[in-house]
């Protein structure tokens, strides 16, 4: 029940959900390495803006440029894939693997896909794409979207941590991160932590409730964001130039230019406020984004980045009272 529940959450229709499958992990970064490493033997493309548990792996393969507003560069995707495909002692036998996430994390940035899609089937590659961050903000159809597999999160749409999956098509053969019992088809070995399967599910009979919220969301993202830069003209917003359409409606990367971005989440810290320098899988990290270096923003500039991320209870008081505390940090630290 809740794997169909699941496939229904990305609209895919009663007549073809046994072409799916659904391999339940404990989380994005498992489904994004069991489908990386599950083909292991495939030469793997991937954006310089992925997440780490897909970055970590592509980099030692080929890594497609991004945009200066934070979207992969399709033209650098279709000129790769080229190259590639008329080596003339390239494998034919062994599947070419692209993985494209749908939206970054750290600017909000959204790819387009199923312009990705078309390229990356036009030369008989096998498209994945992160969604872990893109699912239950903006509304994924997977009917309308030709992906080959996917991942995604439990927690990250109000379900349990430790639950998430790697969805695809049948024709996708893939091999096993654990070895072991049977469990999920073969490819995850392991008792199933049925507990949060149950609750990932339930979390996705409730994803339209949590999508329509996020509308609300976007419109005090934005007003946050026009007042911000017009009394602090030196700042920036990383992607902001995707817009609306191109951008999830929750997240807000600042470049200050000059403020150290541990300075920034250290002051916010004081007054209650969590606010974050990059992903959350990244923090802790003293390096610059790579997600930013590879949209062209110098190290010392991304070393000034915070991201803001709006929840779907996030209120326009606590909006207010966050802009109050960090305008007036900033006033005080630009002087």
């Amino acid at each position: 029940d809740a794997r169909i529940t699941i496939l229904k959450s990305l609209h895919i229709r009663d007549a073809d959900l046994n072409e799916w499958r659904v391999i339940f992990t404990s989380g994005g970064t498992e489904a994004n390495n069991l489908f990386l490493k599950g083909n292991s033997s495939s030469p793997i493309y991937a954006s310089m803006g992925e997440h780490p548990s897909i970055y970590e792996i592509a980099r030692h393969h080929i890594l497609i440029k991004l945009s200066n507003d934070g979207r992969l560069n399709l033209s650098d995707l279709r000129d790769k894939l080229k190259q590639l495909t008329t080596t003339p002692d390239r494998g034919m036998d062994v599947p070419i693997i692209v993985s494209i996430q749908w939206a970054n994390g750290e600017t909000g940035s959204i790819n387009p896909i199923t312009d990705i899609a078309g390229i990356v089937h036009e030369y008989g590659a096998i498209l994945h794409s992160d969604a872990v961050q893109a699912y239950g903000k903006i509304d994924i159809n997977l009917m309308a979207t030709p992906l080959d597999a996917i991942s995604i999160s439990g927690h990250k749409i109000g379900g349990p941590q430790g639950s998430g999956a790697l969805i695809h098509h049948k024709s996708v053969k893939l091999s096993p991160l654990f070895e072991g019992g049977g469990q999920e088809y073969y490819m995850r070995a392991g008792t199933e932590n049925t507990p949060a399967i149950v609750g990932f599910a339930r979390a996705c009979e409730l994803l339209q409730m949590r999508l329509k919220k996020f509308k609300n969301i976007q419109k005090m993202r934005n007003n946050f964001e026009e007042k911000l830069l017009k009394n602090f003209p030196t700042l920036s917003i990383a992607g902001k130039n995707a817009n609306n359409i191109h951008r999830l409606p929750n997240t807000s990367c600042i470049i200050t230019n000059n403020i150290d971005q541990q300075l920034q989440l250290m002051a916010m810290d004081l007054k209650g406020i969590a606010i974050s320098a990059g992903s959350a899988c990244s923090s802790g990290k003293m390096t610059p984004s790579h997600v930013l270096l590879a949209m062209g923003y110098s190290e010392a500039s991304a070393k000034t980045a915070i991201r803001v991320s709006l929840a779907p209870a996030t209120t326009q008081e606590q909006m207010d009272e966050f802009y109050h505390h960090y305008s007036h940090f900033l006033r005080e630290t630009l002087k």
